[in-house]
């Protein structure tokens, strides 16, 4: 529906290492798999070389990588993305300042703030997504064929 209004969708084209090779294929990543939708891997650049990501944050699973084949449309940075997460500090026994979010009465802050290296083709499409949003404002007219 989408698609046939002229929305370009962007999807994760998966991290389980497969072949994307055809619609009867059961592993295929839905939605990422549907005509029209621009499927994503991931890739990573090791001692120079660029080559396909393999994801090592998956505990007990060696060979857990980005996607592949025909059905991956485009690739995108997608292991150490650097991101800030915040993490929450416990409040207990502290009253929030009404005039200072995420503080304390006490003058404490209410989390911390820790640089992490997340990994997948989740954080390779948004790269992409934002891309063809920056194409898009430039022709309106552009679509996933393009």
């Amino acid at each position: 529906m989408l698609i046939a209004k002229n929305a370009i969708v962007v999807a994760s084209g998966g991290n389980y290492g497969d072949m994307n090779d055809n619609l009867e294929n059961s592993d295929l990543n839905i939605p990422s798999s549907f005509i029209g939708v621009i499927a994503v891997g991931a890739y990573q650049k090791k001692g120079g070389v660029i080559e396909r990501a393999i994801f090592d944050t998956y505990i007990g699973d060696s060979d857990i990588a980005s996607n592949y084949g025909p059905r991956i449309d485009i690739w995108a940075p997608g292991k150490d993305i650097f991101v800030i997460n915040r993490v929450f500090n416990s409040a207990r026994g502290r009253r929030p300042d009404p005039d200072k979010p995420g503080e304390f009465l006490d003058g404490t802050i209410g989390y911390e703030e820790k640089i992490n290296a997340i990994e997948g083709t989740s954080h390779a499409a948004p790269q992409v997504a934002g891309l063809i949003a920056l194409m898009k404002s430039w022709n309106k007219n552009l679509n996933s064929q393009q």
